[in-house]
């Protein structure tokens, strides 16, 4: 089994004002709030020192503490800051940290071992500034999580670069969910890839 790894942080962004898909973060989804599937997958990893939901809003917040995570209180945002910056203001607070996950809200369809995986192989890599998630039937970001080096969330480094490195997810657990469109699509891959299991 994977070895908690004590200056591990993840992150998990969530705002309140989500535009296409209003509240997505908090939506119903296999029968509990959408966020909480990503906080029990960041705790069932065993990686992290601590798991912090970064948000502007009450009702996420109350569900992110209810299940068992910590909350970064931010300032409320219109969207169009990115999550690296996102992750760079928490690290103000935590400063202990070495590496950094940053998990998407809105990621019900991802193994625990995706986590692990993708960290190790950031650590294969030891010149690498991030790892990140894509879907490869077309190369895209996945939207789903990325893992970095604490210095270079500080340096405001580019996510994407010669020095990032990528985890390719099965086509099966590619969605980025934004839309009505995009849950529809996500409820039906997770009856296929996780349904056997609820």
């Amino acid at each position: 089994m994977e070895q908690p790894a004590s200056n591990d942080l993840c992150v998990i962004p969530a705002r309140g004002g989500s535009v296409r898909l209003p509240r997505k973060n908090i939506i119903e989804f296999a029968g509990k709030p959408m966020i909480q599937h990503a906080i029990k997958l960041a705790q069932d990893s065993s990686l992290f020192r601590e798991i912090i939901v970064s948000t502007d809003d009450d009702e996420i917040q109350d569900i992110a503490a209810s299940a068992g995570a910590n909350v970064y209180r931010r300032r409320t945002d219109d969207g169009t800051r990115g999550t690296q910056d996102v992750g760079a203001e928490v690290l103000k607070w935590v400063p202990w940290v070495e590496r950094m996950c940053i998990l998407y809200a809105t990621t019900p369809l991802l193994w625990p071992g995706d986590l692990q995986r993708a960290r190790r192989l950031l650590m294969r890599n030891g010149d690498s500034a991030f790892c990140f998630a894509v879907g490869a039937k077309p190369l895209r970001d996945a939207g789903a999580f990325y893992w970095g080096h604490a210095r270079y969330f500080a340096m405001r480094s580019p996510l994407v670069s010669a020095n990032s490195v990528l985890y390719v997810l099965p086509e099966e657990q590619v969605c980025d969910i934004n839309t009505p469109a995009d849950l529809e699509r996500a409820r039906e891959l997770y009856a296929k890839v996780k349904g056997r299991m609820a």
